[in-house]
């Protein structure tokens, strides 16, 4: 029920995309421990503690099956921390509205889902912190300004990005 209430709450900002701070760069390692502490929970909710890699146990590859399943839960359970905890912990947090300006590159890629994208600094495979089907039109202005203004609602874990466009360019 609880868990049914949260998704609910968060339901209308999922559709809007949302940037992780620079300040909460520490939910990187701590969404890949938790995905971790997952893959291993499933394998010893399978397989039974303590666990054996043992080929004379009368399964066949058994060891190689439980290595298998491990990895595919790891990055099925980092996908969906990757994606959610941060939204969550912004949700929990009261959100206040609000407008930022960062730095930004464009990026062009063969990706179906996200052909012309503006990656902010730090992003990577802990954190990702890039807004994805950018338009035509800000995407050209981006490639000129170089930073970006970002508007929603923002918290100590990011901002929950209704709009954006590109900023003017920083003074040099």
């Amino acid at each position: 029920m609880f868990g049914a209430t949260l998704l609910a709450m968060g339901l209308p900002t999922m559709l809007d995309p949302f940037v992780p701070s620079l300040e909460a760069a520490w939910l990187g390692p701590v969404m890949v421990l938790l995905a971790a502490a997952v893959a291993v929970g499933v394998i010893v909710l399978l397989y039974g503690w303590p666990l054996s890699l043992d080929a004379s146990s009368g399964r066949s590859n058994g060891g190689a099956i439980q290595v298998l399943l491990c990895v595919a839960c790891f990055f099925i359970a980092h996908s969906a921390l990757r994606f959610g905890l941060p939204i969550l912990l912004h949700h929990l947090a009261g959100p206040r509205p609000a407008t930022q300006i960062e730095a930004a590159r464009v990026r062009e890629s063969s990706f179906r889902g996200c052909r012309t994208s503006a990656v902010l600094p730090g992003d990577g495979f802990l954190l990702r912190r890039r807004l994805c089907k950018v338009p035509p039109n800000t995407f050209g202005a981006l490639r000129h300004s170089e930073r970006i203004e970002l508007r929603g609602t923002r918290s100590y874990f990011g901002i929950s990005v209704e709009g954006y466009d590109a900023a003017p360019p920083a003074p040099r």
